[in-house]
């Protein structure tokens, strides 16, 4: 994973949360304008279609990033908490109505996209290395053949130029044989 270089903020985060319980186990509730900006992320107030009471919940970092609101946070501890700046390679930016399940979806899409992206100019790069590799050894095989030609070339005069001393070697043998038998 990169290091983590620029500080963000869990107020603007679209991970923060509220929960009955510590974990995603339980039912969750996105924070909204209001919760962040007072800190009063420990309370839920129900729809009314639920009967419209107010719960208890817990802050909550749905991506578990690195936050700590204790045991039993006030609303200006939580929001001292989530307004602190902080190294966290969790983040991903809020938008006003959006889940933390549609922040997580879409930080999962942009993630995907970007790995996508990489493996593209990945892929390229090793096609391009991959071509030109081929195209050196191409070239390698070419001079190697061309040097291997002009060395059969030299070789062939050589054995010419022996066949054409032998046969006048072995004429004058014949001719001073004749010679010599007469």
């Amino acid at each position: 994973m990169p290091e983590i270089t620029q500080t963000v903020r869990c107020v603007n985060c679209g991970f923060l949360c509220k929960t009955m319980g510590a974990n995603r186990e339980y039912e969750i509730w996105a924070a909204t304008k209001w919760d962040r900006d007072s800190g009063e992320l420990n309370h839920h107030q129900r729809p009314v279609s639920e009967g419209g009471k107010q719960a208890n919940s817990k802050p909550f970092c749905f991506a578990g990033g690195p936050v700590e609101f204790g045991e039993k946070p006030t609303a200006e501890s939580i929001r001292k908490e989530i307004n602190r700046d902080r190294k966290c390679d969790q983040y991903f930016p809020w938008r006003k109505g959006m889940h933390p399940r549609d922040a997580a979806q879409e930080r999962f899409m942009v993630e995907l996209e970007q790995r996508r992206e990489e493996f593209e100019r990945t892929s390229e790069h090793d096609r391009r290395k991959f071509e030109n590799e081929l195209f050196d050894r191409g070239h390698n095989v070419q001079e190697s053949i061309r040097d291997l030609t002009k060395k059969m070339g030299r070789f062939t005069k050589g054995v010419s130029i022996l066949v054409v001393f032998l046969a006048f070697v072995q004429i004058i043998i014949a001719v001073v044989s004749i010679v010599l038998d007469n």
